[in-house]
């Protein structure tokens, strides 16, 4: 019997070591950015006073000769499904900082921000309508041949609809945003 109580002590110590190992071997799924090969650069904020870190790319849209871009930061799961999402929509593409208004503004750059399931939104953040202090974006370089912009973006944004986030904050204040990416077709 002696034995028998030995043996399964060792073995007891070995399980609890390989479970030790397993717990601190564990990554936080939003520490390592997954990134699928079309985005490139980076768009980072603090969000509520987190680090926020998302896959950019920006779209141009001309009408009428007028060159406007939108932006998006991306953050993906371990599958590369969509689980947070950052829009800034109508950029013009000229170097300046750009006041960003109420998402119902078709010329002016707005901002949207998205908690996601992959394609079902769980809570949309928009910036107020008639707060007098909405954020600002501002494209602070843009390198034509690489077709790289650069640039900057700061808000607050409020809840505007929460479908499927329980613990969704009723504002999001986003500081010290940056982002640097190419533009695609």
């Amino acid at each position: 019997m002696k034995d028998i109580f030995s043996v399964m002590a060792s073995s007891y110590k070995y399980i609890g070591i390989f479970i030790m190992i397993a717990i601190f071997s564990c990554k936080d799924p939003m520490i390592e950015l997954k990134k699928p090969d079309n985005y490139w650069g980076e768009c980072k904020a603090f969000v509520n006073e987190e680090e926020w870190i998302a896959c950019p790319y920006a779209k141009l849209k001309v009408e009428d000769d007028i060159k406007v871009l939108s932006i998006k930061g991306i953050v993906f799961n371990e599958s590369f499904l969509i689980r947070e999402s950052i829009s800034i929509i109508n950029v013009p593409l000229e170097l300046g900082t750009y006041q960003l208004d109420d998402w119902r503004s078709e010329e002016r750059p707005f901002i949207l921000f998205v908690y996601k399931d992959h394609d079902v939104a769980l809570a949309d953040y928009l910036v107020q309508e008639g707060v007098e202090a909405k954020g600002t974006v501002s494209l602070t370089e843009y390198d034509e041949i690489l077709q790289e912009i650069k640039g900057t973006f700061e808000c607050t944004l409020y809840l505007y609809q929460n479908p499927g986030k329980p613990d969704a904050p009723d504002s999001l204040v986003i500081t010290d945003g940056y982002f640097h990416t190419r533009i695609v077709d």
